[in-house]
């Protein structure tokens, strides 16, 4: 099962059984898993990550697999007797795998908000460098400071998506302006 898990800046995390150290490539392997008591810890909405380890910081984040027991207790955590650490992701690939769970399962809870995360119904900013803000919707909008990582998600109807796009603030896209989807391109927003 593909999942996701923020950990502290010395890639450590604390949780179940208590804290770890991990690395990017890493098998590691519990006796047993229960939710919130033993195994290791992952979730899988990504953005779900962020209750434990904040955007900033230097949290990071990482794609995993788990395998072995998988506990799942109807919350957002997920625990395992056997973990992969398949790789770090950066910010805009953290916006982009929230955008892929929101078109995989649209009928599940996806709006957040956090430090430096707003994802909303129609209309979200990214307030600070590292930020995420996502929009979703018939005609979403995004707007975000220099550093912030928008992302669009133009549903028509209900758990149908015409569009999504992922960028970053910087270049032609401009600080604190609304962005939009039109015909599959990001624009202003007039």
């Amino acid at each position: 099962m593909i999942a996701y898990k923020g950990f502290a800046p010395d890639f450590t995390a604390s949780f179940g059984s208590g804290k770890k150290q991990y690395h990017v490539g890493d098998v590691l392997e519990e006796d047993s898993s229960k939710t919130a008591r033993t195994g290791m810890h992952c979730a899988e909405y990504v953005l779900d990550c962020l209750r434990w380890y904040p955007l900033g910081n230097g949290n990071r984040y990482c794609q995993v697999e788990a395998r072995g027991s998988i506990d799942e207790d109807g919350s957002v955590q997920i625990a395992c007797t056997k973990m992969h650490i398949v790789r770090e992701l950066n910010t805009k690939q953290i916006a982009s795998a929230a955008c892929m769970y929101m078109v995989s399962f649209p009928e599940r809870d996806w709006k957040r908000k956090g430090r430096l995360l707003d994802v909303a119904e129609d209309a979200a900013r990214g307030q600070g460098a590292g930020a995420i803000a996502i929009a979703r919707g018939k005609d979403p909008k995004v707007k975000g400071s220099a550093g912030s990582v928008l992302a669009l998600l133009k549903e028509p109807k209900k758990g149908q998506f015409e569009a999504a796009k992922v960028f970053e603030v910087g270049g032609d896209i401009l600080p604190d302006v609304w962005y939009a989807i039109k015909n599959g391109k990001v624009v202003k927003n007039e």
